[in-house]
């Protein structure tokens, strides 16, 4: 397995059931996973303000992860830096333990190991960098972004077709992630090193 998709056959369980997995082991176990950012879970409430205020209505499997934490880390995928915090909830974002030190010479501590701007959900892409040419050329009025990559790529939802979950990257580069935040998720590699059967495993007795 390589994939959410391959773990959740493996498993036999539910998309929502392995993302409660996925987060609950994250946090049981941070020390194997020390590169994470998680916050405390959304409610309803906190969710639906989110939906008024970038005007859309969140797929629900998006608002289920929303609910696990406003943001931050998607746990042993290592394909997506950050989801996008439902709202401004959280003033900077930290990670949930310090890296251990064998990756210290990794980063710079000023900048690489935070605390760090937290991503927003629907927030203007100008904020990372993008110019307004670019803007123009990947139509960003047309897109609510929901996740970053590591390389100043952004994923969204395509406004003009609801369904769709879009990918942008400077050069400027715009194409289809998904056809729904389902199956993006599901398209989604966890890291090498985790696909094992002793990995599916451990998520499993984590399930609810």
């Amino acid at each position: 397995m390589a994939t959410l998709h391959e773990l959740v056959e493996e498993i036999g369980c539910s998309p929502e059931e392995l993302i409660i997995g996925l987060y609950a082991m994250a946090r049981a176990h941070p020390e194997e996973s020390p590169f994470l950012i998680l916050n405390a879970g959304c409610t309803t409430a906190e969710l639906n303000v989110a939906e008024q205020r970038v005007g859309i209505k969140l797929p629900s499997l998006h608002r289920h992860i929303l609910s696990l934490s406003n943001g931050g880390s998607l746990p042993y995928v290592n394909s997506i830096q950050y989801l996008a915090a439902a709202l401004p909830r959280e003033s900077e974002w930290t990670w949930l333990v310090e890296p251990p030190q064998s990756h210290a010479d990794t980063f710079d501590r000023s900048a690489g190991l935070g605390p760090f701007r937290p991503v927003i959900l629907g927030e203007s892409l100008t904020l990372a960098g993008y110019t307004s040419r670019q803007a123009e050329t990947l139509r960003f009025d047309d897109l609510v972004i929901f996740a970053s990559g590591y390389d100043g790529e952004f994923f969204g939802y395509s406004r003009s077709q609801m369904d769709r979950v879009d990918y942008v990257a400077p050069d400027p580069i715009r194409s289809i992630a998904g056809t729904s935040f389902r199956d993006f998720l599901l398209r989604q590699p966890i890291g090498v090193q985790l696909a094992a059967a002793e990995f599916a495993n451990q998520v499993r007795s984590f399930l609810q």
